[in-house]
């Protein structure tokens, strides 16, 4: 089984905190937003930056990459039940680096 478990990134914040990385589990995942209905809390930007993380380049140009300028998305696939760490720089979208660890691709 092949899967994404982990994605962070400095520039993801909460009230001006770095939030905690984004956990995933195999099989479905679920985004949700607050009970509230409270707008502006993340659920697209994440989801752009997940689809950067894949890929793609959509992110480089969203509002949060304006707003944060340029950082590093760090994740972690999962393959056969090993961890394999990666990270994408939205400054430099074409290239991908491959990481021992989270802490050894800054």
């Amino acid at each position: 089984m092949i899967y994404i478990n982990r994605m962070d990134a400095p520039a993801f914040k909460e009230k001006g905190k770095e939030r905690l990385p984004v956990r995933f589990h195999e099989g479905l995942n679920v985004v949700l937003g607050k009970e509230d209905g409270a707008m502006s809390i993340g659920k697209s930007s994440s989801l752009l930056a997940l689809d950067f993380v894949f890929g793609d380049n959509t992110y480089v140009k969203s509002d949060g990459v304006k707003q944060e300028g340029h950082h590093t998305i760090f994740f972690t696939f999962r393959f056969d039940g090993k961890d394999y760490h990666f990270a994408r720089n939205v400054g430099d979208p074409d290239a991908v680096f491959i990481c021992d660890d989270k802490d050894d691709c800054v």
